[in-house]
């Protein structure tokens, strides 16, 4: 007589220790897909904020052909980013924003609780006024 392999026994006693325990089946078949490489997609990771590393990442590319083929969608997508923060500080700062005022007008302006030296020179005179 043939034995029997006790292999079918012993995975389905995984099976249901799993399912009872709550672990999620093996799922090997499925792979997670990766998204289309498009220049929306680049523009809109750049905007957000993610580096060309994190772009190329995410789609399984070197870095190199993010930058070499999406160079000018970067640069548009990062300087239009720049923009959009700017503005909404500025917004900010225009309705009251104390902290943002002091920090624009110490950063924009070169303003200082206590200058250290005058931002035009004075003006040199021949004689004394008054």
């Amino acid at each position: 007589m043939k034995s029997l392999s006790p292999w079918p026994l012993v995975s389905m006693l995984f099976g249901l220790v799993a399912t009872i325990v709550g672990i999620p089946p093996d799922d090997s078949d499925e792979e997670t897909p990766i998204p289309n490489l498009t220049a929306k997609a680049v523009v809109d990771a750049a905007y957000v904020g993610c580096t060309d590393h994190d772009i190329a990442r995410r789609h399984q590319v070197t870095e190199e052909h993010i930058r070499e083929r999406y160079a000018a969608d970067l640069e548009i997508a990062r300087g239009n980013r720049a923009y959009a923060l700017r503005k909404a500080q500025f917004l900010a700062a225009l309705k009251g924003n104390g902290p943002l005022l002091t920090w624009l007008g110490r950063n924009e302006l070169g303003q200082s609780l206590s200058p250290q030296q005058p931002l035009e020179a004075e003006p040199e005179l021949d004689a004394k006024v008054g």
